[in-house]
Formats: structure tokens, C-alpha cells, sequence
């Protein structure tokens, strides 16, 4: 979890806290929650992680308590009581944001969660949706590139388990680079599936003597991943919570795509996702709307707090106006997501 503005506790300022997920955050923010990264319990990795024990304190629920304990002391310590929380987070931090509101409401206000597959488990969804998606995705591209594909199952894994092509993200769109390779040998004989593969790998990656992955080295995420027990339901109780999802992003087809609540709102479109260097224009809609909602969230709070309050202020204070608060979230999760 990473601290990025806080405006200050004189003005009860909202706190936006960006939850780490099952991967080290180093180059963007500085930590991540226990066992990932360097987050490491009990003195070190292989003490940590020798055996069911250890792995125990491994999961979901250790997790979000661990953020509580956090924001809870970072509020004691900024004398920030009456600052709300909002809690944002992507794939499975996507997932840990929303169970986070429902367990810790007295901490955190509301929720974001981006991309959050929630209702993968227990049967709620197919089991083939993700690949059902990356396979529409395909076609979307090109005709020809997926029926190639379709003839090539053993050969386009290979390719298609390359960093990015998951998503197909701006600005690269690494399917359609993928696919204008394949395309582009089309005129050859349909049964040369390997040369219009191959040069859908030139096309990706460029002409190289060989596309063979590297060995990697088993980190913290990839052994005690497997670990995780993140079988929480969305309950009854739920409130102040967004599920926002691109339909060409696979994991939106575990995602909540319909408001649950008045307060538990689906936000999503037909693209997916992007980078925010070149976020294009049915992202940045997409993202005003959550800002908009989430202002709601914490006007609503601001107003229940003056009139808390409003006895006991002392003359001359100003609190974080709507003006402010419009301002500084639209800016924060400009930066988050």
C-alpha cells in the first residue's frame, strides 16, 4: 500500500490508499502487503515460506488486515480521525478492495475495484470466459488471424503467453500487431500455419533467432501465490463500492458487471485496458464517472460530519470543501489507475 497526497488532517482531508496486490510495487510505489516483494514475515524468504504453517498467514483475509492495522495507525498518527478512506486496487487488489469495505466499513468508506474477478469462484461463472474473451478479442482484430489461430492451438501459445497480450493495451494494441504479422503471410499456402505464426511473433517481438522464454527464477509471488484462499462473498451488507471493467479485458468475465446496490455500482465499457500515458478518451469518461461517484461518497460523509460537529468547531475553521474534493480525487486516481 502507498501514501501518495494527503491534504491534511486540519481539513479532514479524504485518504486514498492504492492496495498492493501478488507482485512486488518497486519503480511505482514502495511497498506491497506481506510475503510480496520484500514484505517478508518470520525474518525472511525461506523461513516464510518453508512450509503450511508459515503459508498460513498467506492469504486474503491476512492481507486486508494488514491494511486496517496500517491506515488505522497512519490515521492516529496524522491526527487524521475524520479523514476518509477510500481504498482502490487492480486484478487481485481489485478483488481485496471491495472485501476490504465490507470488512473494515468503520475504515475505509468506499471501494474501487479495476478489473476484479470476484465471481471466479464456486461456480458463479463459466470456467471458459476468460479464454472466451481473449478469443473475441482475436477475431475483433481479424477473421483470417483467428482462424489461424484456431489451426495453431500448440504454436500461438507460445506466443500469446508473452507479457501484454493478455490485454492488448494502448498504445501498442499487441493482438492487432499480432495479427497484422499473421495477415500479411496470408497469401501463402493455408497449410503453412508455422510461417504465419512465426511472423506474427517478428511482428510482436521482432526477427530474432529464437523466441525461447528465459528461465525464471521462482519469486515470492510465484511460489506462495498458489496459497491464496480468497473464497470471501459479496455480502448483503455491502455499500460505497465500484466494479469497473473493460469488456475485451478476460477477467471481466468474473467481474460484476451490473449494479448489485444503489451503492454498489457496475462502470464499464466495450475496450478494455490501458496505460495511463495514452489513456484514450472512453477511459478518461469512464474514470470521471467513478470520480463523480466517489465525490458523492465523501460529500455525503462531509455532510454527516458538520453535522456532527458543528457544536463543537471552533470559529474560523474551514473544512475540505466539495470544490477541493472534486479536484484532489480526480487528481489521485489520475495517478492510481
Amino acid at each position: 500500500m502507498a501514501p501518495i497526497h494527503f491534504h491534511g488532517a486540519d481539513a479532514n482531508a479524504p485518504v486514498i490508499a492504492y492496495l498492493g496486490a501478488e507482485e512486488p510495487l518497486d519503480g511505482v510505489f514502495p511497498s506491497s502487503h506481506r510475503y510480496c516483494g520484500k514484505s517478508i514475515p518470520f525474518g525472511s524468504r525461506e523461513e516464510a515460506l518453508k512450509n503450511a504453517s508459515t503459508l498460513g498467514y498467506f492469504n486474503s483475509a491476512q492481507a486486508i488486515t494488514d491494511y486496517a492495522e496500517i491506515l488505522l495507525y497512519i490515521k492516529q498518527k496524522y491526527n487524521a480521525s475524520h479523514s476518509p478512506v477510500i481504498v482502490i486496487g487492480g486484478s487481485y487488489a481489485g478483488m481485496l478492495a471491495p472485501w476490504f469495505r465490507l470488512k473494515y466499513p468503520h475504515v475505509a468508506l468506499g471501494a474501487l475495484a479495476s478489473s476484479a474477478p470476484i465471481l471466479y469462484f464456486d461456480d458463479i461463472t463459466p470456467q471458459n470466459g476468460y479464454y472466451s474473451i481473449v478469443t473475441r478479442v482475436f477475431r475483433e482484430a481479424s477473421e483470417t488471424c483467428y482462424e489461424t489461430i484456431m489451426k495453431s492451438w500448440a504454436e500461438i501459445e507460445k506466443v500469446a503467453s508473452k507479457p501484454d497480450a493478455q490485454y492488448n493495451q494502448p498504445p501498442k494494441y499487441p493482438v492487432n500487431m499480432l495479427c497484422g504479422g499473421i495477415d500479411g503471410e496470408a497469401l501463402g499456402s493455408d497449410n503453412d500455419i508455422l510461417s504465419k505464426i512465426f511472423a506474427g511473433a517478428v511482428a510482436t517481438k521482432g526477427n530474432k533467432s529464437c523466441y525461447v522464454n528465459p528461465p525464471i527464477n521462482e519469486s515470492e509471488t510465484t511460489v506462495g501465490f498458489r496459497w491464496q484462499d480468497i473464497k470471501l462473498i459479496l455480502q448483503r451488507f455491502a455499500g460505497n463500492i465500484i466494479f469497473s471493467n473493460g469488456l475485451r479485458d478476460p477477467y471481466s468475465s468474473g467481474g460484476v458487471l451490473e449494479d448489485a446496490l444503489e451503492s454498489v455500482v457496475a462502470i464499464h465499457t466495450a475496450n478494455g485496458r490501458a496505460n495511463q500515458d495514452s489513456d484514450p478518451d472512453w477511459l478518461v469518461i469512464q474514470r470521471k464517472a467513478e470520480v463523480e461517484i466517489i465525490e458523492g461518497w465523501i460529500s455525503k460523509y462531509y455532510a454527516d460530519l458538520k453535522a456532527k460537529l458543528k457544536s463543537r468547531r471552533p470559529a474560523g475553521h474551514r473544512g475540505m470543501t466539495n470544490e477541493d474534493c472534486g479536484a484532489s480525487m480526480y487528481k489521485l486516481i489520475n495517478l492510481l489507475l
